[in-house]
């Protein structure tokens, strides 16, 4: 059989060459529009850029990164949308995240935790404290923010007293204590 293939290969040899560097070529080009379409915008953060290209190879992080940036001028509504789409592409919208994504799985929705507290929406961030521990059980910012949450809702699980001023939220001592956003 070694000996028909010979033959073959050596009267081939030219269209295979040529074909190797079809697909070299190909591969060099579809690179080449990757790093133009999606990992130059990234780089720039034009994050919108990014996260609609066709050729992005993460749209979850670059909605992240888009998220993130809204929060940082205080645009929490917008970054909670932007949270929520980012973990439905990242789990395709099953609510499986590959293994591969659970960090990036964790800082989402720590985020989105920090952005319902930004909202005044503290169980649905409990949640989201939650759901952050359940991809990275070692987060220890979320322990905390979720310890403090909870504190201040005893229904939602371990925390303080009713008694304790600082359980409720529209007391003043409740209000000064920002600790951990």
């Amino acid at each position: 059989m070694l000996d028909e293939l010979k033959p073959f290969l050596h009267k081939s040899r030219s269209h295979i060459l040529n074909f190797l560097a079809v697909v070299c070529l190909l591969l060099a080009i579809f690179g080449a529009a990757r790093l133009i379409f999606f990992s130059t915008p990234m780089l720039r953060h034009d994050f919108i850029k990014a996260q609609n290209s066709p050729l992005a190879s993460n749209r979850p992080l670059a909605l992240y990164d888009l998220a993130l940036s809204n929060c940082r001028q205080g645009n929490f509504e917008i970054a909670r949308d932007q949270l929520s789409n980012a973990f439905n592409a990242l789990t395709q919208n099953t609510g499986v995240v590959p293994a591969n994504e659970e960090m990036l799985a964790a800082r989402i929705q720590f985020l989105l935790g920090v952005v319902n507290e930004r909202l005044k929406l503290s169980r649905v961030a409990i949640s989201a404290y939650e759901e952050c521990l359940r991809h990275d059980p070692d987060n220890m910012d979320a322990k905390y923010n979720l310890e403090r949450l909870k504190s201040q809702f005893p229904d939602m699980g371990k925390g303080g007293s009713s008694s304790d001023p600082t359980s409720d939220p529209n007391s003043k001592a409740g209000k000064d204590k920002k600790k951990g956003i």
